[in-house]
C-alpha cells in the first residue's frame, strides 16, 4: 500500500472511529450528570486537568520519536528502529516513575486545588489515585503505538482504540445506572487503558518482530543530541498547551465553584471533540508529510502546505458555520437550560475554538519536520502571557469564565498565531511563503464574518425550533460557500479541491 492510500485510510478510519467514540462519550456524560451530579463532573474535570500538568515531564517526546522513526522506516533500517524504540521505552519508564512521585507529592495540595466543597465529596483521594494510576500506566506500554503511527498504520491503532473505548464506555454506563459509584467508574477506565496498551504492544511486536530482540542496540551521540534538543522544544510546547487549557478548570475552581467548572467542561467536551477531530486528521497526515520532508524539496513542501491549508480551512469553515448555529440549542437539549452560558460567553468559546483550528496545518509540518527545537520559546511565552491575563481578568476584574476565555484568546493572538507560521516559513519553505499569506488573510476574514453572524443570529433572532435552526444553518452555509467561491473560485486551490472531491 503506497503512502497516499495509507494516508487516506488513516484519515477515514480516524474520523469514523472518533465519531463513534464521541457519540458514546456524550451519552455517558449525560448519564454521569444524572446519576452523580455536576459536582462530581467538576471534580472529574479538575483532576483530569491537574494530572495533565504532570504529563509535562514527558517533554512532548511522542512526536519527537515519531519524527525520528520516519527515515529508518523508509530505509527499512531494523537496527536503528530498534535503537530508537529501546531509548523510547527506557525514557518513558523513567517518566512513569517521575509522574508517580510527583503525583504522590501533589496529594498534599488537593484541598487547595479542589476546594472545601469538593473535598467533602466521598472517595476523593481514591478517585485521585485511580486517575494517577491511569496516567502512569499509559507511559509503561503506550510508546509501542508510535512505531505503527510512524509507519502510516495509525488505522490499526485507531481501530483497536475505538473498540476498547466502546467496551469501556458500555461498562461505565452499566456501572453508573446500577451502582452510581464514581470509584467503579474510574476503575473501569484504568482497566481499559491497561488492556488497550497490552493489545497494541502485541500488534506492534508482531508487525515488527525485530523489536522482540534483546540485543543491546544504541543510537549514536548525534542522534541522541537531536532527540534531546527536540525534546526541549516539545517540552515548551506542552507547557503552553497544558497551562493555557489545563489551567482553566483549576483557576475556575479557585475563583468560582465546582458547578461552574462542570458547566464549562460540558462546552469543553464539544470544542475538544472538534479540535480532536482535526488533530487526528493531522496525525494521520503527519507521516505522509514526514516522508516528504526526507526528500528536502522546499517548493514541493510549499505546494503541499497550500493544498493542506485550503482543503482543511474549507472543511473547517463548513463545520464552523454549523457549529455556531447549533451550539446553543444543542447544549439546551443535551444538558438542560441551567447548564447553558450566555450568548457572549458562547461567542468567546467559539473564538477560542477557531483560533486553535487554524493552527492545525502548521502543527502537521512542525511534527513532520521535527521543528520542536526551532519553536522552543513560543509556548513558554504563551503560557506566561495567558496566566497573567487570565488571573487579571478572573481576579481583579471578576469576569469568571469570560476572563478565562479572554486570556486564552489574547495570549493565542499575541504569540502562537504568528510564531508557528513563521517557523514553517523559515525552515521547510526556505523563505518562500507565496500563496500562504493570501490564504491566511482571506480565511481569517471569512472566519471573522462567520463568528459575527453567529453572534447576531443567536442574540437577536433566537428560535430553538427545528425549522429555525435549519434555516440559520442553511443561511450560514450559503454565505460561507459564496465567500469561498468569490475569494478562491478562480484559484488553483479551488480546482485542486474540486478534483480531489470528485476523485
Amino acid at each position: 500500500m503506497n503512502r497516499t492510500k495509507r494516508a487516506k485510510l488513516n484519515v477515514m478510519v480516524t474520523l469514523i472511529t472518533y465519531f463513534v467514540q464521541l457519540f458514546l462519550s456524550m451519552i455517558v456524560r449525560v448519564v454521569f450528570i444524572q446519576k452523580l451530579g455536576n459536582d462530581y463532573l467538576g471534580l472529574n474535570g479538575v483532576l483530569t486537568s491537574t494530572l495533565s500538568m504532570l504529563s509535562l515531564v514527558d517533554l512532548g517526546l511522542d512526536s519527537v520519536f515519531v519524527y525520528t522513526l520516519f527515515q529508518p522506516l523508509k530505509e527499512k533500517d531494523a537496527k536503528k528502529i530498534t535503537a530508537v524504540m529501546r531509548l523510547y521505552k527506557n525514557t518513558f519508564r523513567w517518566i512513569a516513575i517521575i509522574v508517580t512521585v510527583l503525583g504522590v507529592i501533589l496529594v498534599a495540595f488537593l484541598p487547595e486545588i479542589i476546594g472545601n466543597a469538593g473535598m467533602k465529596l466521598p472517595d476523593v483521594y481514591t478517585i485521585y489515585f485511580l486517575f494517577l494510576a491511569n496516567t502512569v500506566s499509559s507511559y509503561l506500554l503506550g510508546y509501542n503505538r508510535s512505531v505503527l503511527n510512524a509507519n502510516q498504520q495509525g488505522y490499526i491503532v485507531n481501530g483497536v482504540t475505538s473498540l476498547s473505548f466502546v467496551v469501556v464506555n458500555l461498562a461505565q454506563l452499566i456501572s453508573l445506572m446500577i451502582f452510581k459509584n464514581p470509584v467503579l467508574y474510574v476503575s473501569i477506565q484504568l482497566m481499559g487503558t491497561i488492556v488497550l496498551n497490552v493489545i497494541i504492544t502485541v500488534i506492534a511486536r508482531n508487525e515488527f518482530p525485530f523489536l522482540k530482540v534483546t540485543d543491546r542496540v544504541l543510537l549514536d551521540s548525534s542522534e541522541k543530541s537531536k532527540i534531546f534538543k527536540n525534546a526541549v522544544g516539545g517540552f515548551s510546547s506542552k507547557i503552553g498547551s497544558l497551562i493555557v487549557f489545563g489551567s482553566d478548570n483549576i483557576i475556575l475552581s479557585l475563583f468560582t465553584n465546582l458547578a461552574t467548572v462542570g458547566i464549562y467542561s460540558n462546552y469543553s467536551v464539544i470544542t475538544n471533540a472538534i479540535q480532536t477531530i482535526l488533530q487526528k486528521v493531522s496525525s494521520a497526515l503527519t507521516p505522509s508529510v514526514g516522508y516528504l520532508g526526507v526528500e528536502r524539496d522546499s517548493e514541493k513542501n510549499r505546494i503541499v502546505l497550500t493544498e493542506i491549508i485550503f482543503i482543511l480551512y474549507t472543511l473547517i469553515a463548513s463545520g464552523y458555520a454549523i457549529y455556531l448555529v447549533v451550539l446553543s440549542p444543542f447544549m439546551r437539549m443535551w444538558v438542560g437550560e441551567k447548564s447553558v452560558f450566555a450568548v457572549h460567553t458562547e461567542t468567546l468559546i467559539s473564538i477560542v475554538l477557531i483560533l486553535q483550528l487554524v493552527r492545525v496545518p502548521f502543527w502537521i509540518y512542525i511534527d513532520a519536520f521535527g521543528l520542536q527545537w526551532a519553536q522552543r520559546w513560543k509556548s513558554i511565552i504563551e503560557a506566561f502571557v495567558n496566566i497573567f491575563l487570565t488571573l487579571l481578568f478572573v481576579g481583579p476584574f471578576k469576569l469568571g469564565v469570560n476572563g478565562v476565555l479572554l486570556g486564552t484568546i489574547l495570549s493565542t493572538a499575541m504569540t502562537v498565531s504568528w510564531i508557528e507560521p513563521f517557523v514553517i516559513y523559515k525552515y521547510p519553505l526556505k523563505g518562500n511563503f507565496q500563496g500562504v499569506s493570501e490564504l491566511l488573510c482571506k480565511f481569517g476574514l471569512l472566519f471573522g464574518i462567520q463568528t459575527f453572524l453567529g453572534y447576531l443570529g443567536e442574540a437577536y433572532l433566537g428560535g430553538n425550533s427545528l425549522i429555525s435552526i435549519m434555516g440559520k444553518v442553511a443561511t450560514m452555509l450559503l454565505v460561507s460557500a459564496a465567500m469561498i467561491i468569490i475569494m478562491f473560485g478562480r484559484s488553483n486551490y479551488f480546482w485542486v479541491l474540486k478534483k480531489r472531491l470528485f476523485n
